[in-house]
């Protein structure tokens, strides 16, 4: 699989890295050569605002979360670049079933049924009892236990319905989570294309 993307560059969220472009208007191939080996392959890409989240996943039991864009609301869940797709190391122990972006925040769900969120946290939309405006370290949902779903928006709800429909094959399709969006947003849109 190839991953794609176009749109706003703004906040170099598309992972290219650090280009003059301020836009992308052609669907352009994201290179995660250096982060796909053998047995790895693309899962999953989702945009906040201004970052990406990009999901791989091995056939054992491995998974790798790699974030670029702004990280003004600690939304990339890790320190360094923020030009370049770089992994949050949080997860390396973990398979991750499915990632989710909200405007400046992100939620993954684990092969065990936990969320995590991290991010932007000013309305409490992390979901943990943290009162701190932002949180860079994800931390897991206690309160959810093992399975947790919320929709908001119809074209939220589409989106799970297909998504569930043409991949009903595994318990985590059933998971979907997705957050309300602030005006003003720099759209950056994502594709996947099997080769």
């Amino acid at each position: 699989m190839s991953f794609y993307s176009f749109g706003s560059s703004t906040y170099h969220e598309l992972g290219f890295g650090a280009i003059d472009e301020p836009n992308v208007l052609l669907p352009t191939r994201v290179n995660l050569d250096k982060f796909v080996s053998y047995g790895t392959s693309f899962k999953q890409a989702v945009g906040g605002k201004s970052h990406i989240v990009v999901l791989t996943s091995s056939s054992s039991d491995h998974s790798l979360i790699l974030t670029c864009g702004s990280n003004e609301k600690q939304q990339l869940g890790r320190k360094g670049s923020c030009s370049k797709l770089l992994p949050v190391e949080y997860f390396n122990s973990y398979f991750i079933n499915q990632i989710c972006s909200g405007t400046n925040h992100n939620l993954v769900l684990t092969d065990a049924g936990q969320v995590f969120s991290w991010g932007c946290n000013l309305f409490g939309q992390l979901g943990t009892e943290s009162t701190l405006e932002s949180d860079g370290q994800p931390s897991l949902i206690k309160s959810l236990g093992a399975f947790f779903c919320l929709f908001f928006g119809l074209f939220f709800f589409l989106s799970f319905f297909f998504s569930f429909i043409f991949n009903s094959s595994t318990f985590a399709h059933l998971f979907y989570l997705f957050t309300c969006l602030e005006k003003n947003i720099n759209f950056c849109f994502f594709f996947v294309y099997s080769t």
